[in-house]
């Protein structure tokens, strides 16, 4: 069976990134982007997964979160530990994964 899913890389660009994140979201996103928070722990052309956090004065990591994003035939999707499962928004975290992925 043939994967339908575009590769993370095409579909993850900035512009996408500010459409499905709240302003607030992406700025505190790019933010722990900026601070280097996020630690890939799995990737492939259609799955990225990593822990995702805010770095603390000492360069300690702090409250990280598991964060996943994927591509699948029906689109994009995306799951955090800090989100409802009830209400999945495209928080902080997945803005910096996001911006990760992109960056590769």
């Amino acid at each position: 069976m043939e994967n339908s899913s575009i590769l993370l890389t095409k579909c993850l660009n900035v512009d996408t990134i500010r459409q499905i994140a709240s302003p607030s979201n992406f700025k505190y996103g790019q933010a722990i982007f900026d601070q280097g928070g996020i630690e890939l722990v799995g990737i492939n052309k259609y799955v990225v997964q990593g822990w995702v956090g805010g770095i603390s004065y000492e360069g300690t990591k702090v409250g990280r979160r598991k964060t996943t994003i994927a591509s699948t035939p029906e689109g994009l999707e995306w799951s955090c530990s800090c989100n409802s499962k009830d209400r999945p928004v495209f928080c902080k975290h997945c803005v910096a994964l996001a911006l990760a992925v992109h960056s590769l």
